[in-house]
């Protein structure tokens, strides 16, 4: 996740009428490497609504990978259907979680699958809410096994307060939006999900913060290099 260097984390800048990429083109080139070595990228729908993202790997090459990462998206209503967003016309795969009411909706693409979560008994209070919990179990048991989580920030805090997260990648652009939108995370919400920085980079004029599960080691020993 991205954030500007105000207090409040933003995420966005309230104060321009258009969304605009604020991090460096060297974190840009990491995350599209996070995606490469994701089995599938996971979203909310509100990321699709705001942004039309495709969530491919294309600033860098796919390697040996020879094919695209699975995009997930969480959409409990399937708001999403019948618009005209990339992510459902591009006949790459997508997985498309929603709830039990909502069966009525299909889809005419073969590359995109309607997955219904059936809500446990004890997330009653939370109706509008598809549990992380679930959503990596369905996605494991699809041999998908490494999710990266992209956002937004509802999205983020929910694999976090699950504690389904193993490692965070927390990019810090030096500037400050006119008017924030607040992420409503800080340090103690990555440390309550189980979760400690073990190190910091520079990329571009980005700052790279690094926060694993208990400490566990990170993928390669010189953070930089991965991914």
């Amino acid at each position: 996740m991205a954030f500007d260097s105000s207090d409040v984390w933003g995420v966005a800048d309230l104060s321009e009428t258009k969304s605009e990429r604020f991090t460096s083109p060297e974190s840009l080139d990491m995350v599209h490497r996070l995606r490469r070595e994701s089995c599938a990228v996971l979203v909310g729908r509100g990321t699709v609504e705001r942004d039309n993202c495709t969530l491919t790997v294309r600033r860098v090459e796919l390697g040996d990978r020879k094919s695209q990462p699975v995009r997930v998206v969480v959409d409990p209503s399937l708001t999403l259907i019948g618009g005209e967003y990339a992510i459902l016309r591009d006949d790459l795969p997508t997985i498309i979680y929603h709830l039990k009411n909502e069966t009525s909706k299909t889809m005419q693409s073969d590359s995109v699958t309607l997955v219904e979560i059936i809500q446990p008994d004890d997330n009653a209070g939370k109706k509008s809410l598809i549990s992380p919990s679930n959503i990596v179990k369905d996605l494991t048991s699809r041999g998908l096994q490494h999710i990266m989580v992209e956002g937004g920030p509802t999205t983020a805090r929910a694999f976090l307060d699950a504690r389904v997260v193993d490692r965070a990648i927390l990019v810090r652009a030096p500037m400050k939006f006119g008017i924030p939108l607040p992420a409503k995370m800080d340090e103690n919400t990555f440390r309550q999900s189980g979760l400690e920085m073990i190190g910091t980079t520079r990329m571009g004029g980005d700052t790279i913060e690094y926060w694993t599960l208990n400490g566990s080691p990170w993928p390669n020993p010189h953070l930089h290099l991965w991914p």
